[in-house]
Order: C-alpha cells, then structure tokens, then sequence
C-alpha cells in the first residue's frame, strides 16, 4: 500500500474517528484505527464497544498501490497534528511497518495484523430516520447538569430522553435525576420513536453542527442509532430500558404561583453561594408569607445569610416555607434566557415548577427537600 495524501484532510478525518475508539484500554486493537486504501476512496473505521464508526474519504489523495493497515490511532494523531507540510506520503513496509514521510522526516509505526480487528456491519436504511434542528441540538445540550451521574450500573436517568410517540409535529426532550428535571420541545415533523441517548451521543452531535451547518440524518431501531454525516456512519449504544414517565407532574394543577425577575432571583441566589457552594447538604430556604418573599441558609463553619423583597403582584394567606438545593436551582436559573420566570406550586412537599415568562418550550422542576 503506497499513496499521497493531504495532510488537513487526513487529519481532520482522523480526529472524527477518535470519537468511536477505545481509549480506556479495554481492548488494545479497538485503540486502532482500521484503513481500507483504495484507487476511489479511503475508508477508515473505528470501534469502542459502544459505537463505532466508518468514514469515507473521497478526494484530496492519490493512490499508488492499495492495501489495508492497522495503526494506534491516537499516536497516529499526535504525528499527524506536528506536521507543517500540505501533504504526506504513507507507505507499508513488510506488511509490519507504516511509513509516514515527506522532505526530509520519516517515521515508522508499528502496524497490527488487520484480521485481528472485529467484523463491523453497516446495515440501517430499514431503521426509523429523522433529522434534529441545529437549534434543537443546541438547547438541549443545556439538559447535562440534569442527568444523574453515570455509573457502571445503567441508569435511564443517566441519559436524555426524546420522545415524539404522544403528540403529533412536536418533539420533547426530558433530562432528571430524580431530584430536579428539565423539559424542552419543538415543532416539527418526526417519526414515532422514544430513545435515550447519552451525553456522549449528545456532545458528538454538537461537535458535528458546530463543525458544518450541514446536519445529520439520525437512524434508530433496536437500541441503536446511527448518525450519517457526509456519507459517514457513526453508530451508537442508546440506553436500551425504560424512561420513566414525567409528563403528569409538568401538568399538575399548580394552584399557587408568583412571578420574578431572574436577575434578581439569581442576585439572591448568588450572595448566598460563599456561605454553602463547597459544604454539603447545608440547607437553602425559600419563603413566602403574604407578599414577601426571603431567602435564608446557615453554616455552622462560615455563618448565615438573609435576605427579603417583596413580591409585586401576589399576596398569600399563608406560609410556604421551602428547603431547596441550591446547585440544582443554580442549574435551572443557568438555562432560562429571559429574566422573567414564573414559580408554580402546590405546597412543601411537592415538586416546583418553573418555567419562562416568554419561551413555553422550557419547563423546570425541582423537588424540595423533607423537613
């Protein structure tokens, strides 16, 4: 195998198929990259268990020979980000050995034995396809701070849910990790599916818009999804179990609500940051009596803090006295854009809503805690 090829092309299509490699060290020949050099196209494929990806490079190359080879991969991109020249040549040498060279550098690379790498099948045009607005991948990518935490064990709530089954031209996305929880939808003309997928499918897809304006078809069926981008395929894992349902309580009859500025809600918030933001669990209350509305916090290490303004509109005949996460309320005022929001509630013990004043495509809650 022998060809010349230029450099940013080589690279850049590299660094797309690191997103589907091993890089935990599992299983050595998944760190690789598998080349497939033809005189029409190069074809170069990667594989971490969870995906795995087959990008086509068409142009930008001329072929002496053909042939396949095997390489570390992210050693081949850290050679591959040190070269200054516009183009490469790689050679095989004794069927062990790649060549990269050109003036005067060269350098040999180890390759693998090709048949060591596993078989990959490439069949999906019989799946569900759709495509995500570039808006839509851009608002949800706010969903992360929502998810629980990622563990060995798999978790539903670990990843972000779309959901188009019950309502016709919408879209829904819900992240929770049972303690607070974010809600975002947008029209438009989707298929009938509910998939979670993780943060790592979601940062891919956000990689991918901000790279283009071109976007990707998406493809699902059977717990799996595949992005074709450019004539590229990347196929992912999807959490494969049940989501739980959250649209009942975002349609409670919320009898109680009062309206704020966010700006100054979250100046509030703020100041009381310094006494707790490094302690755990160190209680954050929110209280409403009549039309005043405080917030208080103590540390026993650092001190306590008060604060009371008062509510423009609404006047309640009795007391609400709530206990929050401060971190999981920092995490919703982070998202909303506009600076008017409405808090909506039942009593103590049950989950808030908030939702912006102006944009009905968001809506938040966050359960307090018990008392």
């Amino acid at each position: 195998m022998k060809l010349t090829i230029k450099t940013d092309i080589l690279t850049k299509n590299v660094q797309l198929a690191l997103n589907t490699i091993d890089t935990q060290g599992l299983n050595p020949i998944l760190s690789c990259i598998l080349f497939d050099v033809n005189k029409d196209q190069i074809t170069i494929t990667t594989s971490n268990n969870l995906g795995y990806s087959q990008i086509n490079i068409k142009d930008g190359f001329g072929v002496e020979s053909n042939g396949k080879f095997l390489i570390k991969g992210k050693i081949f991109l850290e050679i591959l980000l040190t070269i200054k020249s516009k183009e490469i040549n790689l050679e095989i040498i004794d069927d062990s050995v790649l060549r990269i060279y050109y003036d005067n550098f060269l350098c040999n690379l180890n390759t693998f034995e090709v048949n060591s790498y596993p078989y990959i099948s490439f069949q999906y045009k019989d799946w569900i396809n759709f495509k995500l607005s570039n808006n839509f991948i851009q608002q949800i990518n706010k969903l992360n701070n929502f998810t629980a935490i990622s563990s060995d064990v798999p978790n539903p709530l670990s990843g972000i849910c779309l959901d188009t089954i019950n309502d016709d031209n919408l879209i829904k996305a819900v992240a929770t990790n049972s303690y607070h929880l974010a809600y975002y939808q947008e029209e438009g003309k989707y298929p009938k599916f509910k998939i979670i997928i993780t943060q790592k499918i979601l940062e891919f897809l956000n990689f991918l818009i901000t790279k283009d304006k071109e976007l990707p078809i998406l493809w699902t069926k059977d717990g799996k999804l595949v992005i074709e981008y450019k004539e590229n395929l990347f196929f992912f894992k999807l959490l494969d179990m049940d989501y739980p349902s959250v649209y009942k309580t975002l349609e409670n009859n919320y009898i109680h609500n009062f309206e704020i500025k966010k700006s100054l809600f979250t100046d509030m918030v703020n100041r009381t940051l310094p006494l707790i933001q490094n302690i755990k669990d160190v209680p954050f209350f929110l209280k409403i009596n009549e039309n005043k509305l405080s917030f208080s916090t103590k540390s026993i290490e650092f001190g306590e803090s008060y604060e009371e303004i008062k509510l423009e509109k609404e006047n309640f005949s009795q007391v609400f006295n709530f206990k929050l996460n401060v971190k999981y309320l920092n995490h919703i005022l982070k998202v909303i854009d506009n600076d008017l929001i409405t808090f909506n509630f039942i009593d103590i013990n049950k989950a808030i809503l908030i939702t912006d004043k102006k944009d009905k495509n968001w809506k938040f809650l966050i359960l307090p805690q018990r008392q």
